[in-house]
């Protein structure tokens, strides 16, 4: 049965009425699947490339993660509100936050982005991340070497860019030292 097959089948009678447990349905090895206002927005795998930014910046969370909290990569759900279901690249959380089916309330969201997920991760998910009030969005643009920083500030998002052999501090969730070129060999 084709990806888009499965996707059909578990089409609820009115547009717009997907739920997560829809999604509970769709076997996991078929499509990466997102709820956004009860329509399924259906993304093809990631590249080979793509995959390796996400193991190098995932391992690298991993190694100095303080026990009370979990990193993990895709695809884990993250659902902020009724009717959204969002596939972040990495999530981190306090292990407490970590559901049967999903992620309650991420530290930390991260995008590795591409051409065709850009406008995605830039515009609508960086949105629902903010009415989320996730504390922390990472952006990688590969392409870019460049890593883009959104952090709740006193009720505020500030953004900063570091790019190719620039060091990123981070403090939340966790210290980190992250270099946007050393992501990408």
């Amino acid at each position: 049965m084709r990806d888009i097959d499965v996707v059909n089948a578990l089409r609820p009678s009115q547009p717009g009425a997907f739920t997560p447990s829809d999604l509970d349905e769709v076997p996991e090895d078929v499509v990466r699947c997102e709820l956004v206002d009860g329509s399924l927005v259906v993304r093809r795998p990631p590249s080979p490339s793509h995959q390796a930014v996400l193991l190098e910046l995932a391992c690298t969370l991993r190694s100095i993660c303080p026990e009370q909290l979990q990193v993990l990569p895709a695809p884990v759900r993250f659902e902020p509100a009724a009717g959204l279901s969002l596939l972040p690249d990495i999530l981190v959380c306090h292990r407490d936050d970590v559901g049967d089916r999903h992620v309650e309330r991420p530290l930390l969201a991260v995008a590795i982005m591409s051409r065709s997920t850009r406008a995605l991760d830039t515009g609508f998910r960086q949105a629902l991340y903010d009415l989320s009030k996730v504390p922390s969005y990472w952006m990688f643009d590969p392409a870019r070497r460049a890593l883009t920083v959104r952090e709740l500030v006193d009720g505020e998002y500030a953004e900063r860019t570091v790019v190719g052999d620039e060091v990123f501090e981070a403090t939340a969730p966790f210290a980190v030292r992250i270099v946007p070129g050393e992501l990408v060999r």
